[in-house]
């Protein structure tokens, strides 16, 4: 009897559905960057620094943890998505 594990765990259109979400996450993340006045914003201002580093690790800390395969982090990844299109569905 073969006791070896499966080192992925994850079907493969959980592994498409999440490369398609990073790419997804990065083309907005980059069309607000690009979008940003550069000269326009006050960047001696530490408040800029704090909203830029925030996004940018409410957004990749949850898919790390997502790519390690903690489960938490997806069902956590699926109530956002479900409150996000709620409020959406409210705001339209």
């Amino acid at each position: 009897m073969e006791t070896t594990l499966n080192k992925n765990s994850r079907p493969l259109g959980v592994d498409l559905a999440l490369i398609l979400l990073v790419i997804n996450l990065g083309t907005a993340f980059a069309e607000q960057v690009i979008g940003v006045d550069w000269r326009g914003a006050d960047w001696s201002n530490p408040l800029h620094y704090v909203k830029w580093g925030s996004q940018v690790l409410m957004t990749v800390v949850p898919l790390w943890f997502i790519f390690c395969g903690k489960n938490w982090a997806r069902w956590f990844l699926v109530l956002a998505a479900c409150v996000g299109l709620c409020i959406s569905a409210i705001a339209s």
